[in-house]
């Protein structure tokens, strides 16, 4: 992941960074890890510019935290549901994310524009 852009490794420790392979992850790191996969898949760079809408979708996820961008666009392209919790609601970015709950996120997230 961090050869292809999609990390560049965590603080837990260490320089270089490292990948903290035993630590969870927060639902907004997952945004970010899709995305820049997303990214890799669609253009080859994990860094390929994206737009996203500008208005919180999200009452816990303000304009400027981190992963903002990210979630806002898996969001605009359904990849991130906000049905059944009103207009705007909360995501809950720092949550730790399961295994189950991540698989979405990557199949929606990065294969949703390839036709089989």
């Amino acid at each position: 992941m961090q050869e292809l852009g999609i990390t560049a490794g965590t603080s837990c420790g260490g320089t270089p960074p490292t990948y903290c392979p035993t630590l969870g992850t927060t639902k907004s790191e997952m945004a970010v890890f899709t995305v820049a996969a997303r990214q890799y898949v669609l253009y080859g760079a994990a860094n390929h510019t994206f737009s996203y809408p500008p208005q919180p979708y999200f009452n816990d996820v303000p304009t400027g935290s981190f992963g903002f961008a990210q979630i806002q666009y898996l969001t605009s392209l359904n990849v991130i549901s906000t049905s059944g919790c009103g207009n705007p609601c909360n995501f809950n970015p720092n949550a730790t994310i399961t295994r189950g709950q991540s698989a979405p996120y990557l199949v929606r997230g990065i294969l949703n524009d390839f036709s089989y």
